[in-house]
């Protein structure tokens, strides 16, 4: 899946693949967290930069997706990476299917993000524009995601604007309930939903983007002791595949029969990992290693 994405902004992208023993071992670029963990940082909601860039970004990947009759199926904040310079992608493609073949076994996703039509239809791409809603609507008001009667309440179309905080924009609001519209034909498209997003967008947009990632990390780092580089790199790339058996509380492991990923111990392989990284002349960013 990652090979058919390979030019798809806002995807993640692995930057080298070795053959090992016992299988294929990825390094893929270093991320600093997820939108989940940001996402419990900020109680009240993050700030409504964050959810236009999130659409401008992960909205317009989604988009692509869709363009190539693909869809991501698990669209939710801990399959959303974010990285202290503002960049932002989305990742865990375990259970993305392509249209043309769909397959003839029930989808299986997050309940709380999963489109209502979807365990019981074969999913189309609106089902990546509901997840994306509630990822954006859990970005603005935690409290909401997953809270009955709420979550009934949204998907019977009772989506009442006092859900939202009052310094929710009219537009981001109603974006939202568009995106989150309980039947899949009448959903807002990814695509209307990046041209919308697109008047937000401005040069004052990165940085505050840059400025809520830094504060999130800012509070990560006063939570937690001092860690050696090993066990960070480790516990980050975690967080990139939460199918990893291995998986932290930022992403909860999940089974998958097709696609089983495992960590390789970062005590163990760092040395290795950097003598990989010297070979293929990678000198000037920093990467994690993932085995499939």
């Amino acid at each position: 899946m990652l090979d058919r994405l390979r030019d798809v902004p806002g995807v993640l992208q692995y930057e080298n693949v070795f053959h090992t023993e016992p299988g294929v071992a990825l390094v893929l670029p270093f991320y600093d967290l997820t939108l989940g963990r940001l996402c419990k940082i900020y109680e009240r909601g993050l700030p409504e930069e964050m959810s236009w860039a999130l659409i401008l970004s992960v909205g317009q990947a989604l988009a692509s997706m869709h363009e190539r009759n693909l869809i991501h199926l698990d669209v939710k904040p801990d399959n959303i990476l974010l990285r202290r310079d503002g960049h932002i992608v989305l990742c865990d493609f375990g259970i993305s299917i392509d249209m043309s073949s769909p397959p003839n076994f029930p989808v299986d996703g997050d309940g709380i993000y999963l489109a209502p039509e979807v365990l019981n239809e074969t999913p189309t791409t609106a089902a990546d524009a509901f997840s994306f809603g509630i990822t954006l609507l859990e970005g603005s008001c935690p409290y909401l995601v997953g809270q009955p009667p709420i979550k009934e309440n949204i998907r019977q179309d009772c989506f009442k604007d006092e859900y939202f905080w009052p310094e929710v924009s009219a537009d981001l609001r109603d974006l939202i309930k568009a995106l989150c519209a309980s039947k899949a034909q009448h959903r807002l498209t990814l695509a209307a939903a990046v041209a919308k997003a697109q008047q937000h967008a401005g040069p004052h947009l990165q940085a505050a983007v840059i400025e809520c990632i830094e504060r999130g990390l800012s509070c990560v780092q006063s939570e937690q002791p001092h860690e050696p580089m090993s066990a960070r790199l480790a516990g980050a790339t975690r967080s990139i595949l939460p199918h990893s058996p291995r998986g932290d509380h930022l992403a909860p492991p999940q089974d998958n029969d097709e696609l089983n990923m495992s960590i390789i111990s970062a005590e163990v392989t760092l040395p290795w990992m950097i003598r990989m990284i010297q070979s293929a002349s990678l000198f000037s960013r920093k990467f994690m290693l993932a085995r499939i």
